[in-house]
Formats: C-alpha cells, sequence, structure tokens
C-alpha cells in the first residue's frame, strides 16, 4: 500500500515542534507507529548459521558472473575497482533476479573482532534469510540454494555495519541458473549523513548491553525506513563519533565533512567517492550531536555548517539539504538552526528541522543511550511528511 503524504507546502516554523502540524493534519502521534520495518528486516536480528563454501552441492553447475554484469543492480556507495567491488559504507551491496536454483559470493574482510568486524544480512525474495558475520579473508558464502529453478527469486546482500569499523569487498560472485533483467532503480534517490545515530549503532541493544557489531544494522535506521516508505534508493554515509567540526573526542582534524568525500575511510584517506555517480534528490544532514557532546565551540560550528552545505550544494544543484538534530541532545539547536537558514537566504535549498528527544519517542534506548528500534520508526514517521514534500517538490 503507498503511504498517504500531505501536498501542504513545507513550512518551517521556529519554536513549534513539527510534529504539532501534522498531528492536527491527521498524521499520527508520536505513540503511533505508522511506519513499520519492512518483511525484510523483521527476520534475523541476531547472527544466523551461514553455509559456507563446503555446503554448495557438487552436482549443480556454477556459472561465474562478472561483477560488472548489467543485471546486477549495486546499491549505496559500491566502488568497482581492480576487478572486486568494496562495499565499506553501510547498506552497500548488490541484488539481482536469479532464475536458477542457487547463488553463492566470494567476500573479503579484515578485522574480526566484536566491534570491528563485518556483518551482511541476505534477502531472498523480499525477506532476510540470513544475517552472518564475515571471516578473515576471501571466503565463499551461499546466498540462496534449493531455489525452485523454474521460477524468478530476488536476491539482494547487504553490508550492515558502518565503514569506519569494518570493511568488506566482493570479488566473486556465481550462480546455478541465468540471470534476469536487474531490479528496477527506484525514481528517487534519498541520502542520510551522519554520526553513530544515522548509522544504526546499538540499535538492536539494549540500555545494559555493550555495543557489539552484531547490534548495528542500517536497515533498522530511520533513514533506511524513510527510504523505503518513500520507495526510493538509500545511500547511508554514517559514521560513529563524527561531527561536522569536533568529533566526539575531541579532535578536529578530520570530520564527518571530510569523511563525506571517501569511498573507503576505513583503509584510504585517498580514495575518493565519485560524487558524480549519483546525485540524491533528498540529502538529510543528521550532525552537531557529537559537536554538543565534545564542547565545541559554537562558531566554528557555525561555519563549518554552512561549509558543508555549500560544498553539497555544489556537488548536487538540485537535491533538497534537510538538515535535522535533537534525538540526543539539544544545545545546539539554535547555532544549527540559524547556519542553516542563513544558507537558506543566501539561495541555498538548505531547510532545518529540530527532532524530537529520543526520550520522548522511547521509555528505554539501544546500546550506549543509543536510540533504539522504536525510536528510529518514530522518527522515521516524524520525518516522512516533510521528506515526501521534499521529494514532490
Amino acid at each position: 500500500m503507498k503511504w498517504h503524504v500531505s501536498r501542504r507546502p513545507f513550512v518551517y516554523h521556529p519554536g513549534l515542534p513539527p510534529a504539532q502540524s501534522f498531528q492536527e493534519s491527521g498524521y499520527l502521534s508520536l505513540n503511533t507507529n505508522p511506519i513499520e520495518y519492512p518483511s525484510n528486516t523483521l527476520q534475523l536480528k541476531g547472527e544466523s548459521t551461514c553455509p559456507h563454501d563446503n555446503a554448495r552441492k557438487a552436482n549443480l553447475n556454477w556459472r561465474p558472473v562478472p561483477l560488472d554484469h548489467p543485471e546486477l543492480k549495486w546499491n549505496g556507495r559500491a566502488v568497482k575497482t581492480d576487478g572486486v567491488v568494496s562495499i565499506d559504507w553501510s547498506l552497500s551491496g548488490l541484488e539481482f533476479n536469479l532464475k536458477g536454483a542457487a547463488a553463492r559470493i566470494e567476500l573479503s574482510a579484515g578485522d574480526t573482532s566484536d566491534i570491528n568486524c563485518t556483518y551482511v544480512a541476505v534477502s531472498v525474495n523480499g525477506r532476510r534469510t540470513a544475517k552472518f558475520r564475515l571471516r578473515a579473508g576471501c571466503n565463499w558464502y551461499i546466498l540462496a540454494e534449493d531455489l525452485d529453478p523454474c521460477s524468478v527469486a530476488h536476491i539482494r546482500l547487504e553490508k550492515l555495519n558502518e565503514a569506519v569499523f569494518a570493511y568488506a569487498d566482493v570479488t566473486a560472485l556465481e550462480i546455478a541458473g541465468e540471470l534476469k533483467t536487474a531490479p528496477r532503480r527506484r525514481a528517487k534517490t534519498i541520502e542520510v549523513v551522519g554520526d553513530s545515530i544515522s548509522a544504526g549503532f546499538g540499535v538492536l541493544a539494549g540500555p545494559s548491553e555493550d555495543f557489539t557489531a552484531m547490534t548495528e544494522d542500517g536497515a533498522y535506521t530511520y533513514g533506511a525506513l524513510l527510504a523505503d516508505k518513500l520507495d526510493a534508493e538509500l545511500f547511508l554515509v554514517a559514521a560513529s563519533g563524527y561531527g561536522i567540526y569536533m568529533n566526539n573526542d575531541g579532535s578536529t582534524k578530520e570530520n564527518m565533512a571530510d569523511l563525506y568525500e571517501l569511498a573507503q575511510p576505513s583503509r584510504s584517506k585517498t580514495m575518493r567517492w565519485n560524487q558524480q555517480a549519483v546525485h540524491p534528490d533528498l540529502i538529510i544532514v543528521n550532525l552537531g550531536t557529537n559537536d554538543n557532546a565534545a564542547g565545541a565551540p559554537k562558531n566554528k560550528v557555525f561555519e563549518k555548517v554552512k561549509a558543508f552545505i555549500s560544498r553539497l550544494s555544489a556537488l548536487h544543484p538540485h537535491a533538497e539539504i534537510l538538515w535535522v538534530y535533537g534525538l540526543m541532545n539539544t544545545d545546539y539547536t539554535d547555532i544549527l538552526r540559524q547556519a542553516v537558514e542563513d544558507m537558506a537566504a543566501a539561495g541555498h535549498r538548505g531547510r532545518f528541522l529540530k527532532l524530537p528527544n529520543q526520550s520522548s519517542l522511547s521509555s528505554s534506548t539501544g546500546a550506549a543511550g543509543h536510540p533504539n528500534q522504536e525510536t528510529h520508526m518514530k522518527t522515521a514517521a516524524y520525518l516522512l511528511p516533510y521528506a515526501a514534500e521534499l521529494l514532490e517538490g
């Protein structure tokens, strides 16, 4: 069912909680959830058993698929270099339609610690069928098997955790069958730029649990839920601990504006993301929380926000920019709003939207005080009418 969206103009009311305006217009209250997790994310929050190479059936006729095959749809910040495809950023990966019995993939990963390991998920026909940690080095993994060879199955693989913690490369793909027409590319594209909140840090954990890579899952974030509801492609560019000027640890040498330019931030400071590869229709920036936590000078944050909006506008001149803030702290609301409004007055497409604090959305949190699943769902619902208006505009 298509979600109904308002066609009223997007209007920013300083000092008025945005939720109030769309509660009055028949939208949700903060205690209801019109947005739910899609069926593919309802399965396998925890780790599942993944069949490795020795589980494949010897009687299948495996055929290699070139990674640049036109019927493969690559998602997120997937970068093709030297015969491999890196999928470092959250929710990067690939999908394809297969008429055949099985598919398998070779993936390369690095660190296997509980914090810096790589998790991926596999979905078949819209349902998550596996979530597993990658082993170090190059290894084969079954994506799907025992499929009806007379039917077409939609298979999707996506990396779940953020680029600064872990990396992954797709080095080979094999199928027992034939590829059919590539999955459609959605008409609209949303890019979310943020920190640990947007990356889904600890979203699957409880408030008393320590963070591990298994509890971070980009598919459970407000950005993924919003893009799914609006039938939009999603590029998730988020890194824990980073601010727009000052990071959570007080450092300023490298911030999120710098990481935004990189294709492989945990392993290369010189490989830049090709900003011409995709031009998003809507860029949601959720930064300022770590600057606030670190006590960054407000004048420095103010100037950095304006510089980043200027950079985004130059790269993507037709994109709407929606800067959001307030889930975990609120002290920098005024300075962020003023910077965005100044840029809008200068002719940029920037809008500012204060989010409700997570304490008003859920009685609990995820790991380390971060938003849990309930908060992400309600945040997506909160953003929905504004994002819809901007995409329609």
